[in-house]
């Protein structure tokens, strides 16, 4: 099959960013219509009539209706890089309708973790604002107040008292410090990974404490899926390992691609020469190298591949499950430290005057 890149003579799309829920929504349905035979034409034409608002559908219609490849309208129309990598090698591997409804799913799920993420931090965020303002107003009104009528500072105490009242006291400089500190931390990743490049980026992830298995499990589900279409299609592993540097591959296909090439070149096996990269785990090694000994390479795949992705969904959802409560323990401390401020001092204060 022809993977030539085609041009085309429409304009350039607005670079306003597609919402994820509208992608997913469009490469379902365009994928289930071509699954029940529809053609590309067809299933466009049907698609739009389902979305009437959204104008990019009628520029990709008109862009494949020229001769462009649909990645590569989908990519004028600015779907992540990573669903247009995927469109294009189903043009090899034949398996665009499952593709599509595959990338929909993908979406989806993205879509799913971002409300998710945001339920779990919306409550939370809300009480500590609210603790904040209440340091705040405790730090210049109440403790003034106390101070004058005791005629003492009540950060001149001791033991529990001094600390509980120091950390209301000090709180206009740790507050604006803590936000500080991570907005520069911020910055400072930010500008970090804008110099890597993306195969850079997967394995400086990848190790990460606490993110790293999930990298890891993610890419290695990707690239599993990927391969096992490829050699479901009947493509040999140097055929794959050329395709994966297509310039309308992603950016770390490529870089993947020109890696286990330059090993390959030098007779290592496919197996050996994923050690490389930190970012895949290990057993996809082992699973390649079953699967050619038995040469159901591409079978053994996808269902490897479908494992790392139920497994990763699972860690991922048990994680979701101890953010909330550690945020509150953190509440909690807060709160505590508040009611320590406010009555420490004035159990101090009676005892002195008893």
């Amino acid at each position: 099959m022809d993977t030539s890149v085609k041009k085309t003579t429409i304009g350039i799309m607005s670079p306003k960013k597609r919402n994820n829920k509208i992608q997913a929504d469009f490469l379902q349905k365009l994928g289930e219509l071509l699954a029940e035979g529809f053609s590309m034409k067809d299933a466009l034409d049907f698609v739009r009539i389902l979305s009437p608002s959204e104008e990019w559908i009628r520029e990709v219609q008109q862009g494949v209706a020229q001769g462009g490849r649909l990645d590569e309208e989908l990519s004028k129309a600015n779907f992540p890089e990573h669903i247009t990598s995927q469109l294009f090698l189903a043009y090899v591997h034949g398996h665009l309708a499952e593709t599509l409804i595959g990338c929909g799913k993908q979406l989806q799920e993205y879509e799913k973790r971002k409300r998710e993420v945001a339920g779990l931090l919306q409550y939370p965020l809300l009480l500590l604002l609210f603790i904040s303002g209440m340091l705040l107003s405790m730090r210049f009104i109440l403790l003034p107040h106390m101070d004058s009528m005791t005629g003492f500072s009540a950060i001149d105490g001791a033991g529990l008292t001094r600390l509980a009242v120091g950390f209301v006291y000090y709180s206009p400089y740790w507050l604006p410090s803590l936000g500080l500190c991570a907005g520069l931390v911020g910055m400072g990743v930010q500008l970090f990974m804008k110099k890597k490049s993306a195969l850079e980026k997967a394995a400086w992830l990848s190790r990460l404490p606490l993110c790293g298995t999930f990298v890891r499990f993610y890419y290695t589900y990707r690239f599993g899926k990927e391969w096992s279409l490829l050699f479901r299609s009947g493509l040999n592993l140097q055929e794959i390992v050329q395709l994966m540097q297509h310039e309308s591959a992603e950016q770390l296909m490529k870089e993947v691609g020109k890696g286990l090439e330059r090993e390959l070149r030098q007779g290592h096996g496919f197996e050996t020469a994923l050690h490389q990269f930190p970012f895949f785990l290990k057993e996809l090694g082992l699973v390649i190298l079953h699967g050619e000994s038995t040469g159901k390479v591409g079978t053994e795949l996808e269902l490897y591949a479908r494992d790392c992705l139920q497994e990763l969904n699972r860690r991922m959802q048990q994680l979701f499950q101890y953010i909330q409560p550690l945020l509150f323990l953190f509440i909690a401390l807060m709160i505590i430290a508040i009611y320590a401020a406010m009555l420490l001092p004035m159990f101090s204060m009676v005892k002195e005057m008893g």
